[in-house]
């Protein structure tokens, strides 16, 4: 299985069987810009696409980001948008300054690694247990919403510090997700 959500339902269903361990999803980052982190005192910027609200946990999502703005009225802005077209999704995810993917996703899925590309600040439902410890995403521990304010908030006072977050998701794609990479997996899973 190529992501962590398919390969639990994969032990769950084939548990006498060989397994295989999971392959990342590739993303070239070659083509995607990674401009220079600038905070020039200006509102922060989070970022939640609806896609699948339900899935996502889109309601929870903007009702823990709406806590931090009515905390920080002039200092955080709210962008929530639907069904953002393919095209345009890369110059929409530019403008912002904290991407909040999912909150019931166990592992990394493409919204999260185009993110880190852009060297975004992260926020996702990951589970902490199926990232390790060298993943840049911050990530939520459940779904109570008052919990989920905390990591944003945490997230948000660490605003100084969202170039070298940025760097570092960048480079764990680079690292962890390159098509290279990745393909060599295929190609050593399919000689075993």
């Amino acid at each position: 299985p190529a992501a962590d959500d398919y390969a639990l339902v994969y032990k769950l269903e084939y548990s006498g069987t060989k397994l295989v361990n999971k392959i990342n999803f590739a993303l070239d980052v070659s083509k995607i810009p990674a401009p220079e982190y600038s905070i020039n005192n200006r509102k922060i910027s989070f970022y939640h696409g609806i896609t699948r609200p339900g899935f996502k946990g889109s309601e929870n999502i903007l009702s823990a980001l709406n806590i931090l703005k009515r905390k920080y009225p002039l200092d955080v802005e709210i962008v929530s948008k639907n069904f953002v077209k393919p095209e345009n999704y890369l110059s929409e995810l530019e403008k912002h300054d904290v991407l909040v993917d999912q909150l019931y996703g166990a592992g990394m899925g493409m919204n999260t690694l185009i993110g880190l590309s852009l060297k975004k600040v992260v926020v996702s439902g990951i589970a902490k247990s199926n990232i390790g410890n060298s993943s840049p995403v911050f990530h939520f521990e459940n779904d109570n919403i008052e919990s989920m304010f905390q990591v944003i908030e945490n997230v948000f006072l660490l605003r100084k510090n969202f170039g070298l977050i940025g760097q570092d998701g960048r480079k764990f794609v680079e690292k962890n997700h390159n098509p290279k990479i990745i393909a060599q997996h295929f190609l050593d899973l399919s000689n075993q």
